[in-house]
């Protein structure tokens, strides 16, 4: 299961909110299909669809395991971070994600909605300690200098 692997743990103290575009060529069931490929469905709390848009709200840090997950594994923490920062409004935060890919259950981050062709999946999260949920999801990487010795 994913998020068995996560080393430790943000806690419970965390709203996650996912809201993704749905096109008109597109089926809001496929779209949503793509959002629980990335985030499941046991954590989730809520789910909405309007015109042109589905939503769905998690409690807790398990909707986010495969994001924790594959930001490390593709060496994108730094990129989080800086996202997560910029987009920083007190108790809240939120990043893009590319919904393409998504709906093969990888998380590839966006900088602009421009990014994704079909429009990217934006997740909102909401925490009283966001500097710890930044610093829990996506850590600071410290340059390691390299040191050559003569020989």
């Amino acid at each position: 299961m994913a998020g068995e692997g996560l080393k430790r743990r943000f806690g419970p103290g965390v709203v996650v909110t996912v809201r993704a575009p749905v096109n008109p060529s597109e089926d809001p069931a496929k779209v949503l299909a793509g959002i629980d490929l990335l985030f499941g469905t046991t954590a989730r709390t809520g789910l909405s669809s309007t015109a042109g848009h589905v939503e769905a709200t998690y409690a807790g840090d398990d909707a986010l395991a495969k994001v924790y997950e594959q930001v490390r594994s593709k060496m994108t923490i730094s990129v989080l971070r800086r996202l997560l920062r910029q987009r920083r409004e007190g108790e809240t935060t939120s990043f893009l994600l590319n919904k393409q890919v998504a709906a093969r259950g990888v998380a590839v981050l966006c900088e602009t909605d421009a990014e994704s062709p079909l429009g990217a999946i934006e997740v909102t999260v909401e925490t009283s300690e966001m500097d710890r949920f930044i610093d829990w999801i996506a850590p600071e990487m410290r340059r390691q200098r390299r040191s050559f010795r003569k020989r």
